[in-house]
């Protein structure tokens, strides 16, 4: 039992840091970017490392999972790896002089994320310290922010003379961001009894479940599509970049059925939702092959 649940948790660890390096790696094909071995191996280990260290500090975990929050308990060595991964990357993006203001705000938020480290002044004049997660309508804003555009903004910090074709760029970054807002707030509504015992706002614990299903994940999506429909009528965008955009603004549909008609066990509804991120990626490709005539359509 303990060797299934460790090679669960590493794979469900790894997940998201492959998607960044998939992610990262197709932009960069899109943008006319180099596949530099540096800065893809740094994201995947930037992102193992943020999501690791969550793994560890998520105490609203003992209501919601209390398996997991357990296992990572019981597994403290998995937390020296994390930080070590976290050092090293950085270390080497300062030496290979790649390191730029997007992964500045990336591993702070990703750190102040998880550890309690902004300082707040109490009503009694007394310093409290909270994490980014603790503060309302911050995670979601936080989330969405960082992972919905750096793909995009690693690259354009690094090569200043890809920025010729903003426009598509700008609308793969809103498309990406929200997605990622979605998805992260679809998490909230599952955790949303751990995150109310732990104090923790999110917008499902603040406005209930319902209301967050119907304006904070449905009112945008229905707009965001509705955009892409108009822009397409306009001559905006072209066919193939609309109905890519317009099935993965859909693709929440099927977690969420997923989790409410429970046709998804619920130990894998994170990893299908979190597979937002690697279907943006093979979208983001898709089109790089379409537009390079490597696939004809």
């Amino acid at each position: 039992m303990f060797n299934n649940t460790l090679v669960f948790q590493i794979l469900s660890m790894s997940f998201l840091p492959f998607c960044a390096i998939f992610g990262s790696a197709c932009a960069a094909l899109y943008m006319g970017a180099p596949l530099d071995p540096v800065v893809l191996g740094t994201a995947w280990a930037i992102v193992f490392g943020i999501y690791g260290l969550n793994k560890f500090t998520d105490v609203e975990d003992l209501v919601n999972n209390p398996e997991k929050r357990m296992f990572f308990k019981n597994n403290q060595w998995i937390l020296y790896v994390v930080i070590g991964v976290l050092a090293l990357s950085t270390l080497i993006l300062f030496a290979t002089h790649k390191f730029t203001f997007v992964h500045f705000v990336i591993l702070f938020c990703g750190i102040a994320y998880s550890v309690k480290m902004l300082p707040f002044l109490r009503p009694d004049r007394t310093i409290v310290f909270k994490r980014l997660k603790e503060l309302p309508f911050v995670k979601s804003l936080v989330v969405t922010i960082t992972w919905g555009s750096a793909f995009f903004t690693i690259h354009l910090a690094l090569y200043p003379e890809l920025r010729s074709n903003l426009f598509e760029i700008v609308l793969f970054i809103i498309s990406f961001s929200l997605s990622t807002f979605v998805n992260t707030n679809f998490l909230d509504i599952m955790d949303v009894d751990g995150d109310k015992i732990s104090g923790i706002p999110t917008l499902p614990a603040l406005f209930g479940i319902r209301n967050a299903l119907l304006y904070v994940i449905g009112l945008p999506c229905a707009v965001w599509c509705l955009s892409i429909v108009f822009m397409y009528f306009t001559g905006h965008v072209s066919g193939v970049i609309a109905v890519a955009l317009l099935l993965y603004a859909l693709f929440p549909l099927v977690y969420i059925c997923g989790y409410f008609y429970e046709f998804i066990p619920r130990r894998y509804l994170e990893i299908v939702a979190d597979s937002h991120i690697f279907l943006f990626s093979v979208g983001i490709f898709l089109i790089y092959c379409v537009r390079e005539q490597i696939i004809n359509l």
